[in-house]
């Protein structure tokens, strides 16, 4: 008899394929780190304990603070394309993209979202529990793209599972090169 956290993890999964392409060749990937960067709307960086989103276009940092959920959320809801810098980006909470043709990117296995000991995506947000979520349950989002990073679940560091990445109500998304641990 499947529990109610198995069947949210089934139907979970299907939506997720239903709605995403894998690319899962890494030589495949045309962009270089240097170009991302460059044609970013904002670059997320760690300086001295801090997570600062600078700005693309004006060069000026238009978020800063110790808590990089925080940072690199704003910047996603600024919308465009976000690219994180090598770091690793301590989380408290979801990332959530609910702008259409917005772009997450890293610099590779180097750039990594790691969850914070006791997370629980679950008990945060029990109806979709994914630590970045793209589209949610009053609509979904398209042509967004999820490229060059690591998300560490830190699993001997919580309090309960969910999915790395959860898809819903949208479409046309990209998920290229993201390594989950």
């Amino acid at each position: 008899m499947a529990t109610a956290s198995t069947t949210l993890a089934v139907v979970l999964f299907i939506v997720v394929i239903a709605s995403i392409s894998v690319v899962q060749n890494a030589a495949d990937a045309t962009h270089s780190y240097e170009q991302m960067e460059q044609s970013a709307d904002y670059i997320i960086y760690k300086n001295e304990g801090s997570t600062l989103a600078k700005n693309g276009i004006t060069g000026n940092i238009d978020f800063s603070s110790i808590n990089a959920t925080y940072v690199i959320q704003s910047a996603v809801n600024a919308g465009g394309n976000v690219y994180l810098k090598e770091g690793t980006y301590v989380l408290d909470w979801n990332i959530n993209i609910t702008r259409s043709s917005t772009i997450m990117s890293g610099a590779g296995a180097g750039t990594v979202l790691y969850l914070e000991d006791g997370y629980s995506v679950a008990s945060k947000n029990p109806w979709q529990p994914a630590t970045i979520r793209v589209g949610n349950s009053q609509g979904g989002a398209s042509n967004v793209v999820l490229r060059d990073f690591t998300i560490n679940g830190n699993a001997a560091g919580q309090i309960g599972g969910a999915a790395a990445i959860g898809v819903y109500k949208s479409y046309n998304c990209l998920i290229e090169n993201v390594y989950i641990h």
